[in-house]
């Protein structure tokens, strides 16, 4: 870490020496991020003035329990070939009643899992493409294969499947209230733009080349984009 930062350090430094500091792409970047920082800093106080119970977070816990879930898993044993002859072979063995696991021991080339009988563990779909859509819908037991990876057979047996299970309240309740005060902020979010529109009476038009025409009793009338009021270009 400290490595780090001495490097950013160094880095930020021959930046400020060679000027880029002043040049008009980065002072653009650096007041969008000002904006943008002080814009969140205005929602999260206008948002934060209620405070946030445990009741409160009860209860959204209950009203979106499988969000604060676990997603459902399966573990598979896995025999991986990429010839089809063994594959076809293995495939005999595997109706023959030979047992599956010593068989991933003597043919998978996934050497890794090889080892413990191919078992792969336990994982969420989206992992083991394409296997885990296999997996899924397969039962416990069940032997589905080959599979085709790339230019690799897969044959799989599903060996143990976990439902969605709650996640303990006190292990999400710090996550929970960040979701609250994000729900507080969207809600807030049109609600507050409306009040300060009204408040400085603007009005918007559209200009030529979808740039706006901003119009303000304070500000007079302004053509194109405003960056310390609002993002006016639109593509």
């Amino acid at each position: 870490k400290m490595w780090k930062w001495i490097r950013d350090e160094l880095l930020t430094e021959e930046a400020y020496r060679l000027g880029l500091d002043k040049s008009n792409r980065v002072e653009r970047e650096v007041t969008f991020w000002e904006d943008n920082y002080l814009m969140n800093t205005l929602l999260t106080e206008k948002s934060g003035n209620e405070p946030i119970t445990m009741e409160m977070i009860a209860k959204e816990y209950d009203l979106f329990r499988e969000k604060y879930s676990t997603d459902p898993m399966v573990n598979v044993r896995e025999i991986l070939l990429s010839d089809s002859e063994t594959m076809h072979e293995v495939m005999i063995k595997i109706e023959e009643g030979e047992n599956f696991s010593e068989l991933a021991k003597t043919y998978s080339e996934r050497s890794w899992a090889a080892v413990n009988g191919g078992e792969l563990g336990y994982f969420r779909m989206g992992q083991f493409q394409p296997i885990d859509k296999f997996a899924f819908k397969a039962k416990a037991g069940e032997i589905v294969g080959p599979i085709e990876i790339g230019s690799k057979y897969s044959i799989i047996k599903v060996i143990g499947k976990k439902g969605r299970e709650p996640i303990p309240l006190e292990e999400v309740s710090d996550q929970i209230r960040k979701d609250i005060l994000l729900s507080r902020r969207a809600k807030l979010y049109p609600k507050l733009v409306t009040e300060l529109r009204e408040k400085y009476d603007i009005k918007m038009y559209a200009g030529i080349f979808a740039t706006e025409v901003v119009q303000s009793k304070e500000w007079g009338e302004v053509r194109g984009a405003i960056s310390n009021l609002f993002v006016l270009n639109r593509r």
